[in-house]
């Protein structure tokens, strides 16, 4: 080849003899970096479908560190008291719950919710006082966040919402609440957002529901008092409204009405 075809030819590949196989060098670098972020996320799905790991156990741990930083432990007081005693008595009375140890954190806030997150641990808040106004409603609604704890559920709910939060975009800030970093309480807010407002399915809050019920009974605590508490916590909770609406199916009215029954033929003393 003469030397005006050989600089013809080089015209025609660019300018750059030799570019085909560094373009190809390239592509090849692009899928290995592209397979590199796949596996990455599949060691993450991996990781929070998985059973209960230190790194899942050191995100509940901030999780609940996170939601007593923003309403302060209570460890006294009448509600505190309160809570204390239907705890008690639930556990003697029903062998269901009492296999299980529970975390119970009573927090300081108005605004009233009760809420189940891994590890057997539930919070309620003492802006319950008005709407679990006696020992038997406030008993009835920890019964209710234990059977979802005995369902299995509020783990399922609880890697749902983490799931939730783990695209690409937020891998540093998994890594900042894996090794317990302060930033990492920004990604956690969202999650304990994501569990207050996520409503469980009717049949969920149904075997929620029929488990809470059995238990008072068993514990002698009137079932009528749970019905009147959901109703009143319905009404004050606002935007978590939607989270309560199953409670108020057909199915889990019917439970609480024969369960009343079965109450008013139990003997208590």
């Amino acid at each position: 080849m003469d030397k005006e075809a050989l600089q013809s030819s080089f015209t025609r590949h660019g300018g750059r003899s030799g570019s085909p196989e560094r373009r190809g060098s390239k592509s090849v670098v692009e899928y290995a970096t592209q397979t590199m972020v796949w596996v990455a996320l599949f060691l993450v799905a991996a990781l929070l479908l998985s059973g209960p790991s230190r790194d899942n156990r050191a995100v509940e741990k901030l999780l609940l560190n996170t939601l007593t930083s923003q309403y302060p432990r209570l460890t006294e007081g009448k509600f505190f008291d309160d809570v204390k005693t239907a705890v008690t008595q639930l556990l003697q009375g029903s062998t269901n719950l009492s296999a299980v140890t529970w975390n119970i954190v009573v927090v300081d806030s108005d605004h009233p919710f009760i809420l189940a997150i891994p590890d057997n641990t539930i919070v309620i808040a003492d802006g319950m006082a008005t709407t679990a106004f006696n020992k038997h409603a406030l008993g009835g609604l920890i019964a209710h966040e234990m059977a979802h704890h005995l369902s299995g559920e509020t783990p399922r709910r609880f890697k749902a919402a983490l799931f939730a939060q783990s695209s690409p975009n937020t891998m540093s800030t998994w890594l900042s609440i894996l090794s317990q970093k302060p930033e990492g309480t920004s990604i956690v807010t969202s999650i304990i957002n994501q569990l207050s407002l996520t409503p469980y399915t009717a049949a969920q809050e149904s075997e929620a529901e029929q488990i809470a019920l059995s238990a008072m009974i068993a514990s002698c605590l009137e079932p009528s008092f749970l019905s009147t508490a959901w109703k009143n916590t319905r009404a004050r909770s606002g935007s978590m409204a939607k989270r309560h609406e199953n409670l108020f199916s057909e199915e889990t009215s019917q439970l609480r009405e024969l369960a009343q029954r079965k109450f008013q033929q139990t003997v208590c003393e």
